[in-house]
Parts: structure tokens; sequence; C-alpha cells
């Protein structure tokens, strides 16, 4: 089923493409800001225990615990704008740091917890649909779409409560899946992008053994969320002539 989707979404980017000569507007665009995760629990997994002071005790995940996890993200858009200036389709690149958190916990007589964070580098191919009007001239609208991201590497991370210095390690590339899609919908207002992400499936290769033989990531979260907040800024965009501070700017004689 996701294969489906993968070979959907290349489809449609070449299709983008091919369409690109027969729109009104053409323009390449930068975005960058906070790519910030949430997750929820994960399920309980019988092989997963913590090296504690008083030996190897087995955790459960703590399900109240928010899985918020801060991230980075820089986009190369290029966006092609229909003739009626009003709708449109954009495309391109984007490099994404993010992640997910869970916290787990040892049961009584001595109660231990660690927070374990798993973060991905990952590269994305986007394609959505937008709406809105006169979009040039005023880069309001709204959008929606699919994106396919290739993991580049995947760590992880794990705080302890009885001790100050975290472990970190980098996972192997049979512990998580290559490739992941996600759908996005999101809002522009001038220079400010605002944008919801959801992942449908695990990021997590659930079948993975480590050499004793466990499934160390079984039980891992399906679904997970995401939210951008965004800098969005066409090329030529703040050079046009249609904007109020330019505007401004010439009556001050600054600007000629």
């Amino acid at each position: 089923m996701e294969n489906r989707i993968i070979l959907l979404i290349i489809g449609l980017w070449i299709s983008t493409i091919s369409f690109s000569q027969k729109n009104e507007y053409q323009y390449i665009a930068l975005k960058f800001g906070g790519s910030f995760g949430f997750s929820g629990a994960p399920g309980f997994n019988a092989n997963k225990y913590l090296n504690t002071p008083d030996g190897e005790m087995q955790v459960t995940p703590v399900s109240s615990f928010k899985g918020f996890t801060p991230g980075f993200a820089a986009d190369f858009l290029y966006h092609f704008d229909f003739t009626n200036n009003n709708s449109g389709i954009f495309t391109g690149l984007e490099y994404n740091f993010n992640g997910i958190s869970a916290k787990y916990v040892t049961q009584e007589p001595n109660v231990y917890d660690m927070v374990e964070t798993y973060r991905m580098h990952t590269v994305g191919l986007p394609i959505a649909f937008k709406y809105g009007p006169d979009i040039w001239k005023t880069q309001r609208y709204v959008y929606a779409g699919v994106q396919i991201n290739y993991i580049i590497t995947m760590s992880s991370v794990q705080k302890y409560s009885w001790k100050p210095t975290p472990s970190a390690m980098k996972l192997g590339k049979d512990e998580y899946n290559k490739t992941a899609f996600n759908l996005f919908f999101g809002a522009n207002y001038s220079a400010f992008n605002l944008q919801f992400e959801f992942y449908p499936s695990s990021i997590f290769n659930k079948s993975y053994k480590d050499a004793g033989g466990f499934k160390i990531h079984d039980g891992q979260v399906e679904k997970r969320f995401a939210i951008k907040t965004s800098v969005n800024i066409p090329y030529g965009w703040l050079s046009d002539q249609s904007f109020w501070w330019k505007r401004k700017l010439k009556k001050l004689k600054i600007w000629k």
C-alpha cells in the first residue's frame, strides 16, 4: 500500500514539472523555520529494559507524557500559479530535522524513569495545490498536499532520572523504514507560513531483532503529527511594485 502511494507521489511530481509551461507565474521560494513534532505514547514492549542502579528492570511507557519534539525545516520550493492567479501548485525539496519522544518508567519498589527521543535527518519531496485571491500580489493562500520523505540517518538519545549524562546512539539502517510519507495542509499570509502535518504510519521496522533476537521496536507509535511555523519568501516578491513598504520608501526618497 505504501509503495503505491510513493509511486503516485512521484507520478504527480513528474506531471507537475511537465505542466509547468502552461502556467502564468513561475517562481522559486525559500521557506525555513521550526518543525514541532507531537506523538502519543508507544505500546508496551515486553522486550524493553533499562540498566538501572538496581540492575536490569522492565519499563512501561507513560501514557500521560506529551511527546513534544522541536526541530528545524528548510524548503526550496517551485511555484506554478495558474492564469487566473487564484490557484496553483508547488513542489520542491525539503530538509527536515525532526523526531518523536516517549517516557518510560520502572515499577515498584524503586521507580526510575527515562525519556527517549528519536531524531531524524530527512529529505522530502512535497507536492501541493494552493488557492487564494491574487496569489502573487498578496501571497495569501491555503494549501494541501502530500510529501514523500527519505530518512538519511536516525539516532536515539536517552535521558535518565538517576544520572546527569544522557546516552546517544545511531540506529542501524535495518531498524527503520527508509521512506515515509505524510499529508499536510497549511496557510500562507504574506511572508509567514503555518503548516500542519500527519504521518499515518510508523517509521520503525517493527520486525527488526537485535543481537539477542528481541524485537526492540515492537509497540512503537504508528501515527504522529507535526506543526511548522516558517518564514516563506518567494524570489522577487519583496521588490514587487505592489507592496506598501516600497511605496513608503519611495515617499521618503530612499527607493528610486
